[in-house]
């Protein structure tokens, strides 16, 4: 735990910093840093991901599968999984769930 705290303060030390040169606590750094990261927040940019997920050293096992994700926003986006032996197509636009 101690080692974890001690990565996080020493990479988002150089973040303590606004713009403008006044300091900033470190926890809203984090808090920052993680807002700005997120693929999936509200008001987040939309996107399209493709995954080919293979066991490493076999390329002829049943261990794999395919996953593509559209991503327009928390209430609207579609997630397809494709493996041998499972499949499954999830839309969600607003309440509805398909």
């Amino acid at each position: 735990m101690r080692l974890t705290l001690a990565f996080l303060a020493c990479m988002l030390g150089p973040f303590t910093q606004a713009i403008d040169g006044n300091k900033i606590p470190l926890a809203d750094a984090a808090e920052r840093a993680l807002e700005e990261s997120n693929l999936t927040a509200p008001g987040s940019r939309t996107f399209h991901l493709q995954v080919s997920i293979a066991e490493a050293g076999e390329p002829g096992s049943d261990y794999q599968a395919k996953i593509e994700e559209y991503w327009v926003s928390p209430s609207k986006w579609r997630r397809t999984i494709e493996s041998p032996d499972f499949s499954q197509v999830l839309v969600v636009n607003g309440d509805a769930v398909y």
